[in-house]
């Protein structure tokens, strides 16, 4: 069975610091749920870190795919 790898194509363009603060800071908190079923607002509330990262612009439906998405997204990406 080949090995499926996903590739995800992003904007070229750097971001700012502030920015990539807040993607980082949604990251760890997604990192928390997915792994540790932590939940700092709530379970079921609506300030998902998961929604922040699709308004954003991340399309992944599923956490797990989200938090890949967005990993890949700020191992790549430029800060300025």
């Amino acid at each position: 069975m080949p090995n499926k790898t996903r590739t995800y194509t992003f904007s070229t363009e750097p971001i700012a610091r502030d920015a990539y603060l807040i993607l980082e800071l949604c990251k760890s908190r997604l990192y928390d749920e997915v792994n540790y079923n932590i939940y700092y607002a709530g379970k079921g509330n609506g300030r998902s870190p998961a929604k922040t990262l699709r308004q954003f612009g991340f399309s992944s439906k599923n956490k797990k795919r989200l938090l890949e998405e967005v990993t890949t997204y700020l191992n790549n990406v430029k800060v300025v």
